[in-house]
């Protein structure tokens, strides 16, 4: 389910930010593949930093 606030007009000129709810299998799902991107790019030698911030969020 996709929840978005007021515009940013209806709001008084504040920025707006999409709200997502995701169920449990959801969340469970991105996390697999966030785990599996950041595997790629460790093996890859690149940065993780952008994939360990999303991490953080989905699973708080």
């Amino acid at each position: 389910m996709v929840r978005f606030f007021p515009t940013i007009a209806e709001r008084g000129g504040i920025m707006f930010r999409p709200k997502f709810r995701f169920t449990h299998d959801e969340v469970r799902i991105i996390v697999m593949a966030l785990v599996e991107l950041k595997n790629q790019l460790i093996a890859e030698g690149r940065y993780t930093d952008a994939v360990d911030d999303l991490l953080i969020k989905f699973v708080d």
